[in-house]
């Protein structure tokens, strides 16, 4: 009787990465499981061994679930980075519509700004629109 069936999962499509994960079925039959015998010990020390793969088996699967969540942990990271990052280059370039403006046009505008300073200390444009070309 085949006490083991294999199936491989593809972890990655990109790389092809899988793993072969076991499903182990009992030694014995599971109605004489759920019956109120007890196995003898030849019974016992053949359904103990059969642990040991699945034991090796568990062990191997709570590895490859440590690094991929350390994994998921890692892109969620840079996700959370990159959303941030255009989040603020969006809200920088739509901030203010003078930052649409040709640095020509910035400098002509402050210029007429600061000559007007000078020739008269009081009556400096209080705003940009105020100021004449």
């Amino acid at each position: 009787m085949k006490t083991t069936t294999t199936t491989d999962v593809e972890l990655c499509p990109r790389c092809r990465a899988s793993i072969a994960l076991t499903s182990y079925i009992l030694p014995f039959e599971e109605d004489f499981a759920r019956a109120y015998h007890h196995p003898s010990r030849r019974d016992s020390a053949s359904i103990e061994s059969s642990l040991t793969d699945p034991s090796a088996e568990l062990k191997t699967l709570a590895q490859e679930i440590q690094r991929v969540e350390l994994l998921l942990s890692a892109l969620k990271t840079h996700h959370a980075h990159l959303e941030r990052h255009i989040h603020r280059t969006t809200r920088f370039i739509q901030s203010s519509p003078i930052r649409r403006l040709p640095t020509e046009v910035l400098g002509i505008i402050f210029a007429s700004a600061c000559t007007s300073f000078q020739q008269d200390e009081y009556k400096t444009p209080l705003s940009i629109r105020e100021a004449s070309l």
